[in-house]
């Protein structure tokens, strides 16, 4: 059996374990930290500054085991001191010490490993937005097609914003309130098959009003011969006004007159010329008088 001593199999086993953990920090730094270099190299100096320091302190904790061992192993050689049981048991707890060392960082890295990815520098990547179901239908640039724009900050119906709901109410209602455009609302819900074959018919109808108006033949006066806008909100976007509308059944139509004109509602799906003589109808409404205004006499009758 080979003894314990200063040249003994304890003297051995640490070097050996000193080597080996060496050889696992020089591994481990030529791993996955590698591409991060070569991503540094390509990037700004922030990101370069902050590779070279992740890089030093791995460098650090990875050779600082197998330094540690290889402490141990040479003050085990060069001990001095009386042969007996107290160094035998030096030798055991200096020995558990080295194996405490490589063990320790194997096991962390190993944890690590199971539930991180490697360490790199990496810009942030942004959750896909889905664009909503809810908007206004507007002609293209090129009036060849419609297309549904959610928030009023983006024109084009490519991206929406935070807020976007709250702007786009805000929208319809300026439209109301100023009496200038005919403005209709429709409340839809997804996955809806009488939503969806209503959509057609709204875009027709907006290409239509706007080829009168540029073609300078509006049908009539008034309304008719402004813009026509429709607003679209999905039942689950804008739940508590659905809500307050008291709406059951989808689609819903809510046709805007002008200024004082009580807004007229029809439920369910509606094809081209009805729909058509809705909004004439609505465009065409007469105020309501005041309530207890009273009527004009004629003649001798006042």
């Amino acid at each position: 059996m080979a003894p314990l001593g200063r040249r003994g199999l304890l003297p051995r086993t640490a070097s050996t374990l000193g080597l080996l953990s060496m050889a696992m920090g020089f591994a481990a730094l030529r791993g996955p930290l590698a591409p991060s270099m070569a991503m540094a190299q390509t990037g700004d100096s922030p990101a370069t500054a902050a590779v070279l320091g992740a890089y030093l302190v791995r460098a650090i904790t990875s050779y600082l085991p197998g330094l540690a061992l290889g402490a141990v192993a040479y003050a085990l050689y060069l001990r001095r001191g009386s042969e007996g049981r107290s160094k035998t048991l030096w030798c055991l707890a200096a020995v558990l010490f080295a194996v405490m060392a490589f063990l320790g960082p194997v096991m962390l890295e190993s944890a690590k490993g199971s539930s991180h990815a490697p360490s790199q520098v990496q810009a942030p990547t942004p959750a896909p937005t889905q664009l909503p179901h809810s908007g206004e239908v507007v002609l293209s640039h090129d009036r060849s097609s419609c297309m549904r724009v959610a928030d009023p900050r983006h024109p084009e119906g490519d991206a929406v914003e935070e807020g976007w709901q709250r702007l786009l109410w805000t929208s319809m209602a300026d439209a109301i309130k100023n009496g200038e455009e005919q403005v209709v609302m429709v409340f839809t819900r997804q996955h809806c098959p009488w939503c969806d074959r209503l959509l057609p018919v709204l875009q027709r109808a907006i290409a239509k009003r706007a080829a009168a108006i540029a073609g300078g033949n509006p049908e009539g006066g008034g309304l008719l011969s402004s813009p026509l806008r429709i607003f679209t909100y999905d039942a689950q976007e804008f739940m508590p006004v659905v809500q307050q509308f008291q709406l059951e059944g989808f689609p819903t139509i809510l046709a805007f007159g002008r200024p004082g004109v009580k807004p007229r509602m029809v439920p369910g799906y509606l094809g081209d010329e009805d729909f058509d003589k809705l909004i004439v109808d609505s465009a065409e409404a007469e105020p309501e008088p005041p309530k207890g205004a009273r009527k004009k006499r004629r003649f001798l009758f006042r």
